[in-house]
């Protein structure tokens, strides 16, 4: 199981970030993570890159997304075409 991110820095635009990241809604919590990346201190910009780390989609769903389309597609041909 993982282990709880470290606590991110003191910062408005950062705390809301993390807000509407624990609510789900991950587009405003992107938005305002960017923000904070762009003109934040330091300290405000690792955390930032921190929480866009967390949001960034998982490869290996990626791959099986893609593997399936794959599959989906061979399935429909050999249905359509055999």
């Amino acid at each position: 199981m993982p282990s709880d991110p470290d606590p991110l820095p003191s910062d408005p635009g950062l705390q809301a970030a993390e807000k509407h990241f624990s609510e789900g809604d991950f587009r405003t919590a992107r938005r305002l993570a960017e923000e904070a990346v762009r003109s934040g201190s330091d300290e405000v910009r690792t955390g930032a890159q921190q929480m866009l780390d967390r949001m960034r989609p998982d490869p290996a769903a990626l791959w099986m997304a893609i593997g399936c389309v794959v599959l989906f597609a061979g399935v429909v041909y050999f249905t359509l075409f055999r």
